[in-house]
């Protein structure tokens, strides 16, 4: 079921889990904060304004929303959710949480779900997501963002500007130790 267009000109994101403003979980300082990857996003879509971000600790929520530029911190989804009239939530927990968070969201009315890889830890709680979001005509999508951090942006600026030449072939894939589940 498609999501009619907003009459309003702006769509109301929201993010939980920030996700630590500086992740130091490997040599290139990456991981764990997918949360701003979404937020820079977010602030490149003109439609869209990002309202609220969640996190447990809350100088991480704080830290994603100065960030941004604005919005409301919160140290729960459910706050979030019950204060907030949201329309995109990002969902950038640890996946043992997404399954939970995304039959809130979806409770709570938000129509449009980006969940970070993997879906959920199980085949009963990926079945009981769709079929909750079906029966409510939410749009959820399952994401890996990486098209705004630095790496992949510089990238697709030396192609858009022709340093590379016609692109014909484009690969990648993750290693040291990175895992895709």
């Amino acid at each position: 079921m498609p999501i009619a267009p907003k009459s309003e000109s702006t769509y109301r994101a929201a993010i939980v889990g920030a996700g630590a403003p500086t992740a130091k979980t490997n040599a290139n300082l990456e991981g764990f904060s997918i949360g701003y990857t979404h937020a820079q996003a977010y602030l490149a879509q003109p439609g869209v304004e990002l309202v609220a971000v969640a996190d447990i600790k809350r100088e991480n929520a704080e830290a994603l929303v100065d960030f941004a530029g604005g919005g409301q911190p919160y140290t729960s989804v459910e706050q979030l959710l019950a204060e907030q009239q949201i329309d995109i939530l990002s969902v950038c927990t640890w996946p043992t949480l997404h399954a939970e968070m995304v039959l809130a969201a979806i409770a709570a009315g938000v129509k449009i779900i980006l969940c970070e890889k993997p879906m959920a830890v199980s085949l009963t709680e990926i079945e009981s997501m769709l079929a909750a979001a079906s029966g409510s005509g939410v749009r959820l999508f399952v994401n890996h963002q990486r098209r705004y951090e630095h790496q992949y942006d510089a990238v697709r600026r030396l192609i858009d500007d022709g340093v590379l030449g016609e692109l014909e072939r484009l690969e990648g894939y993750v290693g040291a130790g990175w895992d895709l589940m």
